[in-house]
C-alpha cells in the first residue's frame, strides 16, 4: 500500500504553489511572494527528491525585475 501524507507537507506560508520536476531529479516548488522575518521574499522556492521532505531555497528573484509592477506582489508561476 502506498504511503499517505497529510497536508501541508511544506509547513510554511507558501501560497499558490506550482511544482515541476527538473532534469536534476528534484521537484521544485515555487510560491507567491510573502514576508518572512520582516523581509519580502519575491519568489519562494523549495525542492524535494520525494515530494515529502522539502528544503527551502533562497529567493529566486531577490531583486524585483524592472518588468514587474512596483506596487503589486509577484505570484507563483503556472
Amino acid at each position: 500500500m502506498p504511503a499517505t501524507y497529510q497536508n501541508p507537507i511544506l509547513n510554511e506560508d507558501f501560497p499558490d504553489p506550482t511544482i515541476i520536476r527538473a532534469s536534476d531529479g528534484y521537484y521544485y516548488a515555487y510560491g507567491t511572494q510573502t514576508k518572512y522575518q520582516g523581509q519580502i521574499i519575491n519568489m519562494q522556492v523549495a525542492r524535494s527528491r520525494d515530494l515529502v521532505q522539502w528544503e527551502l531555497l533562497p529567493d529566486a528573484l531577490p531583486q524585483k525585475p524592472r518588468w514587474a509592477s512596483a506596487t503589486q506582489k509577484l505570484w507563483a508561476p503556472t
